[in-house]
This record gives C-alpha cells, sequence and structure tokens, in this order.
C-alpha cells in the first residue's frame, strides 16, 4: 500500500513538472508598458457613438404622417425588448422626428419603429458616417 502511494505521488509529480515550461521559449513576449502594444490602426477604443437620426412618416397620398410614435432601438430582436429602446418620440407636422442617440460603438446599422398603420414600419437603418435616415411610406402599387 505503502509502495503503491509513493508510486502514485511521483507520477503526479512529474505530470506537474511536465506541464510546466521553466526555461523555453513560449512564443511572444507580452508587452510590459502601454508604450510596446501593438495595437491596429482600425482598432476603436470607442464603446459607444452619437447617431444623429432622421425619421420621416408618410402616410399612403404621400403627405406627412404627423403625430406618430417613432421608437428607436439597439436590439434587432422582433420585436425587442422595452429594455432595449433607447429614444421615442412624436413627428411634427411635417412627418419628421429627428435626434441624437448614444448607441453601442459594435453597431453598424439601428432599428427604427414607426407605429402607423397602412405604412411599412420597420426598418433596420445603416448608420453611415454618424447618421442614419430613414423614409417609412407606403410602396407603389404598379411596381
Amino acid at each position: 500500500m505503502i509502495r503503491k502511494s509513493r508510486w502514485l505521488a511521483a507520477v503526479a509529480a512529474l505530470l506537474t513538472f511536465a506541464g510546466c515550461d521553466v526555461g523555453g521559449d513560449a512564443g511572444t513576449a507580452l508587452p510590459t508598458s502601454m508604450a510596446q502594444m501593438n495595437v491596429p490602426a482600425s482598432f476603436s477604443y470607442q464603446t459607444v457613438q452619437d447617431v444623429e437620426l432622421d425619421v420621416k412618416v408618410r402616410w399612403p397620398d404621400r403627405s406627412p404622417a404627423g403625430g406618430i410614435l417613432v421608437m428607436v432601438f439597439t436590439d434587432e430582436a422582433d420585436p425587442p425588448g422595452p429594455d432595449q429602446q433607447v429614444a421615442q418620440g412624436l413627428t411634427g407636422s411635417d412627418g419628421r422626428w429627428a435626434g441624437t442617440v448614444s448607441l453601442p460603438g459594435r453597431m453598424e446599422s439601428v432599428p427604427v419603429w414607426a407605429s402607423v398603420v397602412g405604412v411599412p414600419a420597420t426598418a433596420v437603418v445603416p448608420i453611415v458616417d454618424g447618421n442614419a435616415t430613414v423614409v417609412f411610406q407606403p410602396e407603389d402599387e404598379g411596381g
């Protein structure tokens, strides 16, 4: 029994030491200061982005739809949850709602909903140079 215990202890010690590389080259050395870090030029430290939104809503006759609820979300889930809503507002008499929202920096597009019957009312709008613009209106019937 004692012999078996010694054998197990020896095997355990050998396995422990076999896993340790005390003198070899483990690859690229880790930087020891911020100046030594090799960060790609395309990397952005920005975690949020301000986006200028411009939303227009038109009735089927192409006239401006005033008083329409517009909602902006951070997730494309269908439907997104209320905890993902970052802005809302009503369109003016010109059928327009505009505002600036802070969104996660990873987002390349923003989900926008407009609460209106008879008009396609959801869109995932691309963010281009800090701007996102969408017009909600019915498609041409003949097209």
